[in-house]
């Protein structure tokens, strides 16, 4: 309704939200939340949109003195939360201290490759598996953050002289050197006017400064540890635990559990990926993020192992290569990409089951846009990043796309 989309500009406006898609995403989010069997975690997004209004703050204070049992759900998100979290920060904090950590990490890298390629592991024991997620999650927006945090892995390996570290000290350790990585490249982007598709700081963390946004930069550190290192937790529908995040996902590292710990080490094709020279890591931050020989080996190596994806994948460049300029292209891609996930989902009826794609509606309906939209986006952000495709924004504020040859 035109209100609707008024007030959604309106908050826009105002910075609460990045744009009216992020606006509809966390919406959507909440209430799928809500519905499930985890509604806890609904709350768990909502305090992410910290720092709340002062209508929001005088909200949850009388709910909390009012509302038993909203009280009792908010006290448990923060036990948990501090539970899992306290160490982290602490750790977090010492890190931050120095802006130099990343510089180790490039003046290691001849050493960590020779290491690395000399290690034999063996898959470990009491293996956190991944969920089985069939494509990459949508708010893995690019994959250079994947090769930093199998660098930051390797160089942890290296300094320690051993085949494992500590999952959580990978997590504060890959999070400061994104950070600090994160605002060179964005000094640089700001000096040379470098336009959105060309961006390569896309999808890392930005450095924050104001007192005021302790909560807010919390928040942040947590969402790219959970999506770029990987979060441990217990599947909705088999109840085991199992890691899921980008590296898992992309076959790239095992997490497992040792002696009551949790570690973290490179599977085969992390090792691969670890060893493989990147201009970004070695201080170059004026090109792209991904070299062919990753690109190569993300598509022909990773992507495969993700069904899904790899139809994704498929599916764009075929509605690329033969697109004949009729018609938004992003049109094309967004109905290409509700064909093959209604495909999917009919084929594998207990993973669409599991993953909620078989409550695909029509087309035409706007949560399932919103959906499909999401989908294209972040795969066709992957795909640029990775130079499989060529992206321009038009003068329309459009994207087009065309392949690289």
């Amino acid at each position: 309704m035109e209100r609707h989309r008024v007030r959604i500009d309106e908050l826009v406006a105002d910075e609460r939200y990045r744009n009216s898609d992020a606006f509809i995403d966390t919406a959507v989010n909440v209430l799928l939340a809500w519905e499930s069997k985890h509604p806890g975690d609904a709350v768990k997004i909502l305090r992410s949109l910290m720092p709340f209004t002062a209508e929001q703050e005088e909200f949850v204070a009388a709910a909390a003195d009012t509302d038993k049992g909203l009280k009792s759900v908010v006290a448990s998100i923060d036990r948990y939360d501090a539970d899992a979290d306290f160490e982290e920060v602490k750790k977090q904090r010492m890190l931050a201290i120095s802006d130099y950590d990343h510089v180790r990490v490039q003046k290691n890298l001849e050493k960590v490759s020779e290491f690395v390629s000399g290690l034999k592991i063996p898959k470990p024991e009491s293996l956190f598996e991944y969920d089985g997620y069939p494509l990459l999650f949508r708010f893995y927006s690019r994959l250079f953050p994947v090769k930093l945090v199998v660098a930051v892995l390797g160089n942890m390996m290296y300094e320690k002289n051993q085949a494992k570290v500590k999952f959580s000290d990978l997590r504060v350790a890959a999070y400061d050197i994104a950070e600090e990585i994160s605002e060179q490249i964005t000094r640089v982007e700001k000096m040379n006017d470098v336009p959105r598709n060309r961006k390569i700081s896309t999808g890392l963390p930005k450095k924050g400064h104001d007192e005021d946004d302790i909560e807010k930069i919390a928040q942040a550190q947590k969402r790219f540890k959970d999506q770029y290192v990987g979060k441990i937790r217990k599947s909705r529908h088999s109840k085991e635990q199992h890691v899921e995040g980008a590296p898992e996902a992309l076959g790239l590292i095992y997490v497992f559990e040792e002696k009551g710990e949790e570690y973290v080490t490179l599977t085969e094709n992390g090792k691969k990926f670890c060893v493989m020279s990147n201009p970004v890591i070695r201080g170059d931050y004026t090109g792209g993020s991904i070299t062919k020989e990753e690109s190569g080996f993300i598509l022909d190596e990773l992507i495969p192992g993700l069904v899904l994806e790899q139809q994704f994948v498929n599916a764009a460049l075929k509605v690329i290569e033969r697109s004949s300029g009729g018609g938004k292209i992003t049109d094309l891609l967004d109905l290409e990409f509700y064909n093959v996930l209604k495909q999917f989902a009919a084929e594998n009826p207990e993973t669409a089951q599991n993953f909620d794609f078989d409550s695909i509606g029509s087309f035409d309906d706007d949560v399932t846009k919103h959906r499909i939209v999401g989908y294209r986006v972040a795969t066709m952000g992957r795909l640029s990043e990775m130079h499989v495709v060529n992206w321009r924004i038009n003068e329309r504020g459009e994207s087009e796309f065309s392949l690289n040859q």
